[in-house]
């Protein structure tokens, strides 16, 4: 019997490092929440009973997308009494609310990006091209994909 090799996971570092490199295509650098990008960071390893809650490779995965693009909660009123004219701006036009990333800008590259970084480190190859990819950040930031969704879409993907 062979055992199944355990996931390589990113960290909140390389998270970040990605990050950084997709800010080089524009964007406002910055962080909402380190609450937030550490949750979501967290989601793909998450366990119980001794199980991952995301079943295989393709549904980790999704989960980075998923979480890092739109599925946590931030509260207004702190993002008011931030600070900078940005982040008071982006408050006022409600851009700060009950579904916002973890980072300023650049949130659809980043969760992408490190979508294909974690297939990537566990030497899964894909047949994703750019434009699958663009539309599947839209599709996320948008709502109009469930996790399980893009979980399907990548298995369909992997080869």
């Amino acid at each position: 019997m062979t055992r199944r090799r355990e996931p390589i996971f990113l960290s909140v570092n390389d998270v970040l490092e990605i990050h950084d490199a997709m800010l080089s295509y524009g964007g406002h650098p910055g962080i909402l929440s380190t609450h937030l990008l550490e949750s979501a960071v967290a989601m793909p390893y998450m366990m119980f009973g001794g199980e991952f809650l995301h079943s295989d490779i393709s549904d980790m995965a999704a989960a980075y997308a998923f979480h890092l693009i739109r599925d946590h909660t931030t509260h207004r009123e702190n993002v008011i009494h931030a600070g900078t004219a940005l982040e008071r701006r982006r408050a006022k036009r409600g851009l700060v609310g009950a579904k916002s990333p973890a980072f300023w800008d650049g949130y659809k590259r980043t969760g992408t990006a490190v979508m294909l970084a974690f297939l990537r480190e566990n030497r899964v190859t894909h047949n994703l091209i750019e434009d699958d990819v663009i539309w599947l950040g839209y599709h996320i930031q948008d709502h109009s994909m469930t996790i399980d969704q893009i979980g399907s879409f990548l298995r369909a993907h992997v080869t």
